[in-house]
């Protein structure tokens, strides 16, 4: 990550605005994988269907995200994904 004082912001606006509200609500405990759908107070809207490209695209931004951002524990939200891609894609 670059330290200019733009960088700063615009990580603590990502982890503030997006991963803050996002991370406690996307992760599907009941069903596994991901939520889909969520309005704009970031509540779980519609059915749970899953589909590969949801969860596939969900693994690999959280990964990107434990990349740029190791230690806040992005990669148990990486493990889940992996796990229900695993058990519930592979086919």
């Amino acid at each position: 990550m670059t330290d200019t004082p733009m960088a700063k912001q615009a990580w603590d606006a990502l982890r503030r605005h997006v991963l803050a509200p996002l991370i406690p609500r996307c992760i599907d405990e009941e069903c596994g994988g991901f939520l889909v759908d969520s309005d704009d107070q970031w509540r779980p809207i519609g059915p749970r269907d899953k589909s590969l490209e949801h969860a596939a695209r969900t693994t690999i931004a959280f990964a990107q995200v434990d990349r740029a951002m190791p230690g806040p524990g992005y990669e148990r939200y990486v493990r889940h994904g992996c796990a229900f891609l695993q058990q519930a894609m592979w086919t």
